[in-house]
């Protein structure tokens, strides 16, 4: 899942059903001006989602596409709920590392499987480890999106320190990495977004990040 934040004003609150991560618009006064957060939760199988629909967080879930299968009532509640869903990709592999043909494939692929599951084809890639390519860009004809504070949820798996490092890098056009893949992370990711919104913070999807 991806998820961004914005700094809007508190009488500007936007709100949306459940979600883990969002794109958040906000003006704290003990910041410097708007800016947003995103949060990356990509891996459906787990039960992240269903654990934090009852927050008002609109999300951008970027789902990797062999995890869909089996969990399509998931995917379509997510649809449901407003969030925004993108393409991680087929598999977990490195999209600028492989042939390009095989690369635009696995894309391909997994924006099918949204589309056939949503009714509505995907507009926007995160693609695994940030790797992206001039040729891709002119093979797909969607959306990067990309981060500037990676947590490293994988590997500290320590709710209180993801929590904090998003905190205190919680600036102007921040945006923030995560995975839903550990339970820590999912706990974080919550525990951020009270945090944040008790300070100011609204939170909506990367599209609406991205057109403002």
């Amino acid at each position: 899942l991806l998820s961004v934040l914005k700094l809007i004003s508190p009488k500007e609150e936007y709100e949306s059903s459940a979600g883990l991560a969002a794109f958040v618009k906000l003006k704290n006064p003990g910041r410097s001006g708007p800016g947003m957060i995103n949060h990356n939760l990509a891996d459906v199988h787990q039960p992240a989602y269903a654990q934090a629909v009852h927050s008002l967080t609109p999300a951008s879930f970027f789902l990797v596409g062999e995890n869909i299968p089996g969990n399509e009532e998931l995917v379509r509640q997510m649809a449901k709920d407003g969030h925004l869903i993108g393409v991680h990709c087929m598999a977990h592999v490195d999209l600028a590392r492989q042939p390009i043909e095989k690369s635009v494939e696995e894309i391909r692929e997994t924006a099918d499987w949204i589309e056939a599951v949503t009714g509505k084809r995907p507009e926007y890639i995160r693609p695994p480890y940030g790797s992206w390519s001039t040729e891709l860009q002119e093979r797909v004809s969607m959306t990067p999106v990309f981060w500037d504070v990676d947590t490293l949820d994988w590997k500290s798996r320590n709710t209180a320190r993801i929590v904090k490092h998003i905190c205190k890098n919680a600036a102007v056009h921040t945006v923030v990495l995560m995975h839903d893949a550990y339970q820590t992370s999912v706990d974080a990711a919550l525990e951020t977004i009270d945090t944040l919104t008790a300070e100011g913070y609204t939170f909506v999807t990367i599209e609406e990040c991205l057109i403002d």
